[in-house]
């Protein structure tokens, strides 16, 4: 279970809009949303959402499902800077990140990953054999209110998500 001497959000006054699919990590995520006393509302016609009191309302789904509701109920989504990971040190990624285009990276050395700097303009992939790092890493950066829980608390991750959606 998370502990933590953090803010703890007041989830009582807050509204959870997730997609009406089930999906195994964000059930875990609403269960632990209501268990903390808020609310959970579950929709599939997200680009006709109901009334909803928009400054109760936290998103939690998939890309799209978040972009479109955010864009009709007029909300705001928190995301992380598509380039956070080059400004972070080596310690906390446990490897070297470089921004480069697409000419500068075919004459970089193996093995390396790939991936663009904005999300989903390319398919990210490793070229070549892995390199096997202990310890905790920062991966990448996702937005709380689209990312999935990886092995996280649900409670973290809720408390994450509650600040991930403003007017």
């Amino acid at each position: 279970m998370f502990e933590s001497n953090s803010f703890m959000p007041d989830f009582t006054d807050m509204l959870l809009v997730i997609p009406d699919k089930s999906d195994i990590e964000r059930d875990e995520v609403a269960k632990m949303w209501e268990q903390q006393g808020g609310k959970v509302k579950k929709i599939g016609r997200f680009w006709e959402p109901p009334e909803l009191d928009r400054e109760k309302i936290r998103l939690y789904g998939n890309h799209i499902f978040c972009m479109v509701l955010a864009q009709k109920l007029d909300l705001k989504l928190i995301s992380p800077p598509d380039d956070l990971l080059v400004y972070l040190s080596e310690e906390w990624l446990k490897r070297n990140v470089n921004i480069s285009t697409i000419a500068e990276a075919e004459q970089l050395g193996y093995p390396g990953f790939i991936k663009p700097l904005v999300p989903k303009i390319f398919t990210a992939r490793k070229y070549s054999s892995y390199i096997v790092e202990q310890g905790w890493a920062v991966i990448e950066a996702n937005a709380a209110w689209g990312a999935g829980l990886n092995g996280c608390d649900p409670l973290a991750a809720a408390m994450c998500i509650a600040e991930a959606t403003r007017l």
